[in-house]
C-alpha cells in the first residue's frame, strides 16, 4: 500500500470517529465509529511502519468508542420502534 493512500485512509478515519465521539444521535455515532475503524483495518494490515502503529491506535480508540455506543444506540432504536407501535 501507498504511504499517501494509507495516510489518507488514517485521516479519513481519524475524522469519522471524532465525528462519532462528538456525541450525536447515537445511532449514527455509532455507524461513524464502526466506519472509521473499517477505514482504519486496510492501512493496520498493510502500511509501513509508524502509518501502522496509527492505524492500529486509531482502530482500538474506534473499537472502544463503539462498544461504548452499541448499548445506548440499541435503547435509542427500541424507543423509536415502540413509537412506531403506538401511533
Amino acid at each position: 500500500m501507498k504511504p499517501t493512500s494509507a495516510r489518507s485512509l488514517l485521516w479519513l478515519s481519524f475524522f469519522l470517529i471524532l465525528l462519532g465521539g462528538l456525541g450525536m444521535a447515537p445511532p449514527a455515532a455509532l455507524c461513524a465509529t464502526i466506519l472509521g475503524g473499517l477505514l482504519a483495518l486496510a492501512p493496520t494490515l498493510f502500511a509501513p511502519g509508524k502509518i501502522r502503529l496509527a492505524a492500529v491506535l486509531l482502530l482500538l480508540l474506534a473499537l472502544a468508542l463503539s462498544w461504548s455506543h452499541y448499548p445506548e444506540a440499541q435503547k435509542h432504536m427500541s424507543r423509536y420502534r415502540q413509537q412506531g407501535a403506538n401511533p
